[in-house]
């Protein structure tokens, strides 16, 4: 990036406003989980039990990485320590 480092928030946020990548984005990019999460929760709605096949025992940590990068994942509390997350699109 050009500028010295005390104008990297500046160009950064000028960059988002313009939707031009840049090296923070960069950062943002999906792991193997998150991909197979994602491709799964594209099928539709999974318990974080079924997810444990996909992402293994920290599917909540594969959501958070998932909202993070701008889906939106709704979870729904099934019942115990099951949760029902559903992607919309």
């Amino acid at each position: 990036m050009n500028g010295t480092p005390e104008r990297w928030p500046l160009l950064v946020a000028a960059a988002r406003i313009m939707n031009q990548p840049t090296l923070f984005d960069e950062a943002k990019r999906l792991s193997n989980a998150d991909e197979r999460l994602l491709a799964r929760l594209r099928t539709g709605p999974a318990t974080n039990v079924d997810l444990v096949h996909v992402c293994g025992l920290r599917s909540s940590a594969r959501v958070h990485d998932l909202r993070q990068c701008g889906y939106q994942i709704k979870a729904e509390h099934v019942k115990g320590g099951v949760r029902l997350y559903t992607l919309s699109e």
